[in-house]
């Protein structure tokens, strides 16, 4: 087992990850998935769009997730480079590297009266259970924002170097280090 080398590569997200990934203290270098358009089928970005499995032992170096959204629909937008939402499982002794992380949507169409928000972290963008444990965030930068034009829909950019938005499951024993989170 080594290394895995991902730089000139671009990843697509798998659907619904619930097994387990070991890393054996290697590193992934380069993981890379860019989203820019309409809401279309998903709303979850990372390697994963949803997860309640295992990662454990695995330091992802130079991570870029870019996701950019036009909205006309009531969808919220989750993006991590582990997943873009957490329903369970662990995520333990995961180091992110120097993650370039940006998470977005904006309103091109009047929808007053409609909440849209984004959601973004450093290893997932929304948590509802699981256990994210010994976990570390160094370098680069978490952003989320979110743009209406003026009288349309209202919404919220959340970002953190964790999790984006956690509304259940623990997070323990964690370290961000020199990195800046934008909201």
């Amino acid at each position: 087992v080594c290394d895995i080398d991902l730089l000139k590569e671009h990843w697509t997200p798998i659907g619904n990850f619930t097994g387990t990934i070991d890393g054996l203290g290697h590193t992934l270098y380069g993981l890379s998935y860019e989203f820019i358009g309409s809401s279309g089928d998903y709303t979850q970005f990372g390697m994963f769009r949803t997860f309640s499995g295992t990662v454990r032992n695995l330091t992802i170096d130079v991570p870029r997730v870019h996701t950019e959204k036009s909205k006309d629909g009531q969808d919220n937008d989750y993006t991590g480079v582990i997943a873009g939402q957490m329903t369970g499982g662990t995520i333990s002794g995961v180091t992110i590297a120097n993650p370039n992380l940006y998470g977005g949507h904006y309103r091109d169409v009047t929808n007053s009266g409609t909440y849209v928000n984004s959601y973004v972290g450093g290893l997932v963008g929304h948590m509802s259970a699981g256990t994210i444990s010994n976990c570390s965030i160094y370098g680069g930068k978490v952003a989320a924002w979110a743009a209406y034009p003026s009288g349309s829909a209202d919404g919220h950019a959340f970002a953190g170097g964790m999790v984006g938005y956690m509304t259940g499951g623990t997070v323990s024993g964690c370290s961000r280090a020199d990195s800046a989170i934008i909201e």
